[in-house]
């Protein structure tokens, strides 16, 4: 029997978690048929699985046979005095191992003993346990990360309230924490854990395990949950908070372990602002003390190696809190070593202490400029308050050469990050520093315009810094207000804005500037409504005889806005086309402040949806919805820049789903042609749009994809009654297309124009012999490629449609560019080739223009060529 027993306690240390409950049943069902004595034994041998060298797989299993044991009636009240603190000790089991930890298991089967002492023992046994049970398991429940560890806990909590009745206010907070409210994990740590702290039974234990064991969880998120959740309940009794809490997390700002160094300055940040809300006053010497937790950590070059970033973080958060509860920044009095050489010595040794302020002001400036943007933006929040209370007003000399320094960065350092950081600087920054100087804020705005433009050195371009940029305008333009901020500068600031929103710059990342487009519409909508509302108000103040003022919004700055925003409605990237969509359906059907200068707004309200009523996302929602606008002059070209790129994409349903749509509309004008078997004016006008895109936007980015839209086009006969000489359209095209061509090295716009110019040999001279030479002198191009494309096509053309040519010379056309081997042939095969098919089809070859004569180098550099060659 004692080897059984034996083998059952070596089994509760198992690995595998089905041995140990296997185990723990097997001791359950022996010790229920031994003496007391030697059940005693047994339970004596379990109690000694959950000493400190054992691992979790001991307490797990120890937790299991003694929530047996419980459930059998074998475990006597006797020994709870025993059990009750290793239970409670396993509620907290928590065993960090490297970047993780372990133990929810030990705490899920701490919570099952819990509930098996509940259906266990009377309520007169468990009464001297309950005032140390309930809070800890309510801690569980409430601050536990592992959601079924919380469920666990809430559960044994339930059963407890039921079966003992004694658990102080069970029936009120089991209403509160049950199964589905603990789910989401920071509901738990706030609102439900607020609403349990009212009881001063659990106030002051959950406030002491937050400071005491939470804060210096491995688990950086949850390190910055319970700080949140501190201040939460500072509340609740905040002498408590100030008086014992506080002191202890200053004292820890400066700890070892980066864990624990990182949650206490976080928590403190946080505490020292939700009592400066409850109005408690901190001692001078607590104030002291927080103030000088920067400078101690500074000095002690916490900074750097591991964890350094995340200290970088809640140092941002805690000068935020001084900022915020406006603390004295006065520096530390001199040491007690120092004041006991001064009494020796007979005077102070001379030591230049830095100013506090200057301190704190260095420390932002040197996090706005880490790579990391959770740093910069936290740095910028607590510049952003650390400027309003912490400077005097009106600015001195210090802070107008805070602003001049952020300027110079922003227009020169080749560090990124830094001027990442100070374009989001220059935007916190309060009107009246940036309205001290007449010339300041024109100053300002010109440095932010210039980082919203492209940089025209490769090595130096940011997208990070444009998007930043963008986003600092509109704080600026919100912060200095209307009419302090003058009309033309205003203007110029939304025509820079403006200009963002056309920002389609690639890097290695992808399309980079699709984060300054999506800025750049969200702060557009932000100026319209404010120099909307400004006019109204201004127009409001003056007599009705008067002229009107000039306004803010200008008609042409409204009209722009919403041309971009129906060109990236449509564009390819699900995010942009969101954004953009969500923006246009807000514009068009606002309600409580229309805007005015919207172009055909009666036609918009008619096939915009309201806002919520459809998936932006979604291009094949989407793009039905706004080819409609083709039918409007001032929305035609917009929606044809953005639905052109989709072709040129990589992602073939968008491209099918933006194909499909722009063809079949194009096909409905085809057939609603005239009686007289002319186009529809409609269909024209869109021609003529795309011949406009053409010639105007030479952009790689639009000119294949728009090729490929052109040709896709031609080969449906859209466009196919667009004949000369009434419409110029395919003289135009054919332009266009050489154009492009000339000195171009893309093969894929290359082969493009090849398609275009083969489809235009079914036009009406002069058309056509114009795409002939066009195509012929792509069958001289230098790349193959475009050789043998080219010549396949013009084949697939000759089979289909014999009267691109003359019925005579028809066979030995087709025969030459079927038999020559386009991609293999020499240059010269080539071009005798070409010789031919030109006296075939009575077109004169264009002359090339002679190369110039280079000038002759000298003997010795060709010797030394030809040596090396």
């Amino acid at each position: 029997l004692e080897e059984i027993i034996d083998t059952m306690l070596a089994g509760l240390k198992d690995k595998d978690t089905i041995v140990r409950w296997s185990a723990a049943k097997g001791i359950g069902r022996i010790t229920s048929r031994l003496p007391k004595a030697l059940a005693d034994d047994v339970l004596q041998s379990v109690l000694e699985l959950f000493s400190v060298g054992e691992g979790d797989g001991a307490w797990h299993g120890g937790c299991l046979a003694l929530a047996e044991l419980a459930r059998r009636g074998l475990l006597l009240p006797a020994r709870l005095d025993l059990v009750m603190p290793l239970i409670i000790k396993a509620l907290q089991y928590d065993e960090r191992r490297g970047a993780h930890s372990i133990g929810s298991h030990v705490r899920d089967a701490a919570c099952y003993v819990a509930w098996a002492f509940a259906r266990a023992y009377a309520a007169q046994i468990m009464k001297p346990y309950v005032a140390r049970l309930a809070p800890a398991l309510m801690i569980s429940a409430c601050f536990d990360r592992e959601v079924n560890v919380r469920r666990a806990a809430a559960a044994a909590f339930q059963e407890n309230v039921g079966r003992q009745g004694n658990f102080p206010h069970g029936i009120d907070i089991i209403t509160t924490a049950d199964y589905f409210s603990l789910s989401n994990k920071n509901e738990a740590f706030t609102k439900i854990a607020y609403s349990i702290a009212q009881y001063e039974e659990y106030c002051q234990p959950m406030i002491d395990h937050l400071a005491e064991v939470k804060l210096r969880h491995w688990d950086r998120s949850l390190r910055e949950l319970a700080a949140r959740a501190l201040a939460h309940l500072a509340p609740l009794d905040a002498t408590h908070v100030r008086d014992l809490t506080l002191p202890k997390l200053i004292s820890s700002t400066l700890a070892q372990d980066v864990n624990h160094r990182h949650g206490s300055v976080m928590a403190v940040s946080e505490v020292v602002k939700a009592l400066d809300r409850l109005h408690c006053q901190l001692s001078p010497s607590c104030q002291l003390d927080v103030v000088q937790i920067v400078p101690q950590i500074d000095k002690a070059r916490l900074y750097r190696g591991r964890g350094g970033e995340i200290v970088r973080l809640a140092v941002c958060h805690l000068i935020e809190a001084i900022a915020v509860a406006r603390l004295p920044l006065v520096n530390a009095p001199p040491s007690a070593a120092l004041l006991s050489q001064a009494a020796v010595g007979g005077q102070l040794p001379s030591m230049r202490q830095k100013p506090v302020a200057s301190l704190l002001q260095e420390t932002l400036d040197d996090n706005l400029k880490q790579p990391s943007q959770e740093i910069q933006m936290a740095a910028v929040a607590a510049l952003n308050v650390f400027t309003r209370n912490c400077y005097e007003m009106p600015p001195k000399k210090a802070a107008l050469d805070l602003v001049s320094r952020y300027l110079a960065v922003l227009a020169s350092d080749p560090n990124p990050a830094a001027r990442r950081g100070c374009s989001l600087a220059l935007g916190c920054l309060p009107r009246q520093l940036v309205l001290a100087q007449p010339q300041l804020l024109g100053d300002v705005v010109s440095g932010l315009i210039k980082a919203t433009q492209v940089e025209a050195e490769a090595d130096l371009r940011d997208a990070e810094t444009r998007r930043n940029a963008v986003s600092a305008l509109q704080q600026l333009t919100a912060e200095v207000g209307l009419p302090d901020l003058p009309r033309e500068l205003a203007q110029t600031i939304m025509r820079a804005l403006l200009s963002a929103v056309d920002d389609f710059t690639l890097d290695n990342r992808g399309d980079v500037g699709s984060w300054v487009r999506e800025a750049a519409m969200v702060a557009l909508e932000k100026l319209v409504y404010q120099y909307h509302r400004h006019d109204l108000a201004t127009a409001a103040t003056q007599p009705p005889p008067a002229d009107p003022p000039p306004t803010y919004l200008s008609s042409q700055l409204c009209q722009e806005y919403l041309r971009r925003l129906v060109q990236q409605a449509v564009e390819k990237i699900d995010r942009i086309r969101d954004c953009a969509g969500r923006l246009l359906s807000r514009l068009v059907h606002a309600a409580e402040l229309p805007l005015p200068y919207i172009a055909d707004h009666a036609f918009l309200l008619s096939i915009i949806p309201r806002p919520g009523t459809i998936n932006w996302a979604v291009s094949s929602e989407t793009a039905p919805v706004l080819v409609q606008l083709l039918e409007r002059p001032a929305y035609r070209d917009a929606v044809l820049l953005g639905l052109v790129p989709f072709l040129g994409g990589t992602t073939q349903s968008l491209v099918l789903e933006s194909g499909n749509v722009l063809l079949e509309y194009t096909k409905k004008l085809r057939h609603s042609a005239t009686d007289s078997g002319e186009p529809s004016p409609q269909l024209v006008e869109i021609a003529d749009a795309l011949l406009s895109v053409l010639g105007n936007h030479r952009q790689e980015r639009l000119t294949t994809p728009l090729l490929k839209v052109v040709a896709q086009l031609l080969s449906y006969g859209i466009l196919d009654q667009l004949q000369p000489p009434n419409y110029a359209f395919s003289g135009e095209l054919v332009r266009l297309g050489k154009a492009e061509a000339a000195g171009s090295k893309d093969i894929v716009k290359l082969m493009a124009v090849g398609y275009v110019f083969c489809w235009l040999l079914l036009f009406e001279q002069p058309t056509r012999n114009a795409a002939w030479g066009a195509v012929l002198s792509l069958l001289t191009h230098r790349y193959p490629k475009v050789r043998k494309t080219t010549a396949d096509e013009v084949y697939a053309r000759l089979l289909t449609d014999e009267q691109i040519c003359a019925s005579d010379v028809l066979d030995e056309l087709s025969t030459i560019i079927a038999t020559t081997k386009w991609d293999l042939e020499s240059s010269a095969v080539v071009t005798d080739k070409c010789d031919r098919l030109y006296q075939l089809l009575a077109i004169k070859k264009p002359v090339r223009a002679a190369a110039k004569p280079t000038a002759p180098q000298p003997a010795k550099e060709r010797t030394e060529k030809i040596v090396l060659g």
